[in-house]
């Protein structure tokens, strides 16, 4: 069936160009140092970093994933920013199959390399699986062999909001002091908050962003606007 706002896909398929895959980016690694605890940074100085760069979840219209300010480029022909309403929501979320619910609304990752978009090279745009809001065009999808799919631009900054995700150390304050790279920057639709993947800094030019998203986050909709479903 059609997205609720699958309008809102169709609007980019204009300049949705050509399907590609330029360049391979690398999954991001931890760090290390050359004695046990020697590059560690003291709790204070670690602490104090991570503050600058995280706190309340970052707009990704003010910030990139490193924490530093973007440049706003004016758009006076920009849409007001859309959000869905709690009631409005909730029918969205019965519509969810199990699995879309437990990676968009309990931040579960898929499997790597067996979802649905991973070598998925057709021409036009993905979007939000629950509210439809379109994220990523395809001519900014690559292969990065992390095993999901990869997109080196995001179609709005306004799109998404960022926040730091330290989820996968847990409570290892250590771990992470000696090996900042651990940090994470979560994904999320600006519109719904639906967890869409992570963000990093090792992805190819122009931007250098790889866009790490799960593919039951997104449906897709073709150059002339129809909706496929590849399961």
């Amino acid at each position: 069936g059609r997205s609720l706002n699958s309008v809102n896909s169709n609007k980019f398929l204009q300049s949705g160009g050509r399907s590609g895959r330029p360049g391979s980016g690398v999954d991001g690694g931890g760090g290390g140092g050359s004695s046990r605890f020697g590059s560690c940074l003291t709790p204070s100085s670690f602490l104090k970093k991570q503050q600058a760069s995280s706190g309340s979840p970052m707009s990704g219209r003010a910030f990139n994933n490193k924490g530093h300010k973007n440049e706003k480029k004016n758009n006076k022909d920009a849409e007001p920013k859309r959000v869905l309403k709690g009631d409005e929501k909730a029918q969205l979320l019965k519509k969810l199959t199990p699995a879309q619910f437990r990676v968009t609304q309990e931040k579960i990752t898929e499997r790597p390399y067996s979802n649905k978009f991973y070598k998925h090279w057709d021409r036009g745009v993905y979007s939000c699986v629950l509210c439809g809001e379109a994220l990523f065009l395809s001519h900014t999808k690559y292969d990065s062999g992390s095993g999901w799919p990869a997109f080196y631009d995001i179609i709005s900054w306004d799109k998404v909001t960022l926040k730091q995700d330290l989820s996968h150390v847990g409570a290892n304050l250590l771990l992470l002091m000696c090996n900042p790279s651990l940090a994470r920057t979560e994904v999320s639709c600006a519109t719904c908050n639906s967890h869409i993947g992570h963000v990093f800094d090792d992805g190819p030019k122009p931007t250098g962003q790889r866009f790490c998203v799960n593919s039951t986050s997104l449906m897709f909709f073709t150059a002339d606007g129809e909706q496929i479903d590849l399961e």
